[in-house]
């Protein structure tokens, strides 16, 4: 009686290494095939073929040593053999990327049997986004069901999107750990959409902008409140939040996964980028027409919806117009230097550098904070175009709103306190020889330095 056999499965390394081998061959035996007196021989061989032996060599060598210890090193280095071996005309086995050939989604792609679930990568993203933008449009308003399931299928949709990009490039780059993934790594852990962020910049060179990163940031953090903690949030600032990432997954679609797109999804992304546009001209007005009625010296972005209608200045706290945020003027300054201007009190103080927010210079709040920029100086500088990247063009004529504030490049140091509304230059700020806190220039003692001392607040007094 026959024993059946165990089931081996070959790991993620021994298959690439055989890959890489394969196509190493292939460009070998091209440019041994190919004569010098081919016209396009110079630059076949890239300089020579001493050169391009040489070169080719060490692009080999660098993949193998690397598929021990780093298999996305790897990956890329075999991304880099391939485009030269198909200049040459090699044509990759399919099967070795993600999704096989036999689910790839083209217009040829077969039918499936009846109640038979069929969702490949791409279709099954564009699928949930189909489904955010029904919860998103629902008349007269969304409710919080719909507004739940939004934000559940949103970032399912950008896991699924982002690695499916990766998949296309190499079916390993999709699990958390690659370098353990094997044949049947199908039940294995995959990354989430962070790690996939980070794998598409380093092996696929696909560098997705800081604002959107952040966008998909929030939503992930939006995304674990609801399924761990219970989430309480306003609307608006989901809507607003979803219309970015919204934006974001159109675009990273027909930029890197069109070819996936057939004449069924394609009709489905139509309907999506109407729904979209319309939740996005939601947002635009609704913050246009609050802008208009804020004052625009004390209104900073929101570090919850990211809209610049958070308005400081009112001592108890501090509240967004748009998302109803509100917050005492001390954590709100926190949450805004942390949030809006990527500034850590932890890691200042470590490093010996000046704290995020400091005590105030006109009030006893420790609720100034630096580098912080109102819509009045938002607004100035994208009309002088002075920026560290480009910002987000505009949605007719209400682009200035959205821009984030880090990204100005000429930006002097200067210091608001969300608690009075306080504004200060660096050049206007001495500092307390009692504690150190920020005073006005002309002063001998800061408010905060004479409290804590039970001194009068007459001492509070210009020098002579």
């Amino acid at each position: 009686m026959n024993q059946r056999q165990p089931q081996t499965h070959t790991t993620a390394a021994a298959e690439l290494r055989a890959e890489i081998e394969k196509i190493v061959a292939y460009i070998r035996r091209e440019y041994e095939n190919h004569s010098e007196d081919e016209p396009y021989y110079p630059i076949l061989m890239q300089g020579g073929p001493a050169e391009a032996h040489q070169h080719l060599g060490y692009l080999h060598g660098r993949a193998m040593a690397l598929l021990d210890h780093d298999i996305k090193g790897a990956i890329k280095q075999r991304r880099l053999l391939l485009e030269r071996a198909r200049r040459l005309g090699y044509r990759d086995d399919s099967s070795k990327t993600f999704p096989p050939a036999d689910t790839a989604e083209t217009s040829s792609r077969k039918r499936p049997a009846p109640r038979e679930v069929h969702f490949p990568p791409v279709a099954n993203g564009i699928d949930y986004l189909y489904s955010v933008v029904e919860h998103l449009t629902v008349q007269p308003e969304p409710q919080p069901r719909n507004l739940k399931y939004a934000v559940l299928h949103l970032y399912a949709a950008t896991e699924v999107l982002l690695k499916a990009r990766l998949g296309k490039e190499h079916r390993t780059l999709i699990w958390a750990e690659p370098q353990k993934a094997t044949s049947s790594s199908q039940q294995a852990r995959s990354c989430g959409a962070e790690e996939a962020l980070d794998r598409l910049r380093d092996v696929l060179d696909i560098e997705v902008d800081a604002e959107s990163r952040q966008a998909i940031g929030k939503l992930g953090k939006t995304r674990n409140q609801l399924q761990h903690d219970g989430l309480t949030q306003a609307a608006p600032a989901i809507e607003a939040q979803a219309a970015e990432v919204l934006d974001f997954l159109l675009a990273f679609i027909h930029q890197h996964l069109e070819r996936d797109v057939d004449a069924d999804l394609g009709r489905q992304l139509e309907v999506i980028k109407e729904k979209v546009g319309e939740i996005k001209t939601y947002v635009r007005k609704r913050t246009e027409r609050l802008s208009r009625t804020l004052p625009p010296g004390a209104t900073v972005q929101c570090p919850d919806c990211d809209r610049w209608t958070l308005v400081v200045g009112s001592d108890a706290s501090v509240t967004c117009h748009f998302c109803d945020f509100t917050e005492d003027a001390e954590r709100a300054a926190l949450r805004y230097a942390e949030t809006i201007l990527g500034l850590s009190k932890y890691l200042s103080v470590s490093q010996g550098e000046e704290e995020p927010v400091r005590p105030c210079a006109g009030c006893p709040d420790i609720a100034m904070v630096a580098g912080a920029v109102t819509l009045d100086e938002h607004r100035a500088a994208a009309v002088t175009s002075v920026h560290k990247r480009e910002a987000k063009e505009p949605d007719e004529g209400g682009g200035s709103l959205f821009a984030p504030a880090q990204t100005y490049d000429v930006q002097p140091i200067r210091y608001l306190c969300f608690s009075c509304a306080s504004a200060f230059s660096s050049a206007e700020l001495d500092t307390c020889s009692y504690c150190g806190s920020p005073l006005q220039r002309g002063r001998t003692r800061c408010v905060p330095g004479v409290r804590a001392r039970n001194l009068p607040l007459f001492l509070i007094r210009p020098r002579p």
